[in-house]
């Protein structure tokens, strides 16, 4: 009956998909990583089955730059017959090197001491306020619902000796008129200089701005999507209402937004930080 289940198999491939497709948790970090994983497993399958799957699941990511860049360059390999255990290996590597540098000159920011305010839980939000601790004085958190992933960001910057205050969405102006620049991640840019992120950074960006204040992404080259602009960007997915704790009925919930360029003073990756609300203004 194990057989059953090897890699390859239909209840293998099945089991695995419904997996992806259902992690609502994980970064888009630790996604693209899982979906290499899945072309590697099910290689055996055939291209034709797998072009198949691939495509669907760049479907589903709809929002996920780092996710759906994966999925379509090992979808390329896989129509040129290439080497789809060494391409992915590959791309992990890239995702590596390129968050290190990221991570390096987000320093670029944190020149002088600092209050910041941000959205949901980005890891490498997460990993360059711990690198620059030193120059942080105070880490306003946005609870960050429906998940409220910003919650266990406010625990974990406290439990790394790190100040920081947790304020509802709904306070978020109040974060805004105490803080100095907004620092959230980016699941995708696009062409136009869309940002794509968690609910609610359009009005987090919009009320800092109000006040006069910065606003800045940090991401990797490898999710910018510079063939999609707001307008024809693919639609977020709606979840249950359930998850705003009403059955039934109507409600509006979805995990992503777009940001307009201009709203984004400055995008922190690999390269450097780069003046996007200059470029797309």
């Amino acid at each position: 009956m194990g057989g059953c289940l090897g890699k390859g198999s239909k209840m293998s491939i099945d089991s695995d998909l419904k997996d992806l497709a259902s992690d609502n948790v994980s970064g888009s970090t630790e996604l693209a990583i899982k979906v290499s994983r899945f072309f590697v497993d099910h290689a055996v399958s055939g291209p034709q089955v797998l072009e198949a799957l691939g495509k669907s699941l760049y479907s589903h990511f709809s929002g996920m730059g780092l996710v759906r860049n994966t999925i379509l360059e090992l979808l390329e390999v896989l129509s040129k017959d290439g080497d789809i255990d060494k391409s992915a290996k590959e791309i992990r590597l890239r995702i590596s090197k390129q968050s290190a540098k990221a991570l390096e000159n987000a320093g670029m920011l944190f020149q002088d001491k600092a209050r910041v305010v941000t959205i949901s839980r980005s890891s490498q939000v997460e990993d360059a306020i711990i690198k620059h601790s030193k120059n942080v004085q105070m880490v306003y958190v946005l609870e960050s619902r429906p998940k409220l992933e910003g919650v266990a960001f406010y625990k974990s910057l406290t439990d790394n000796g790190i100040e920081a205050t947790l304020v509802t969405d709904a306070s978020m102006g109040i974060a805004c008129r105490k803080s100095d620049f907004a620092f959230v991640g980016c699941d995708s840019l696009l062409g136009d200089g869309t940002l794509i992120h968690k609910i609610g950074t359009l009005p987090l960006f919009t009320v800092m701005r109000y006040f006069s204040k910065s606003n800045y992404a940090i991401g990797i080259g490898m999710k910018e999507e510079a063939e999609w602009a707001m307008g024809k960007y693919p639609q977020f997915a709606d979840h249950g209402c359930e998850e705003l704790g009403i059955e039934g009925g109507n409600c509006i919930n979805r995990y992503f937004e777009s940001v307009p360029g201009p709203l984004l003073s400055g995008f922190v990756n690999e390269k450097g930080l780069i003046q996007v609300s200059q470029k797309y203004a």
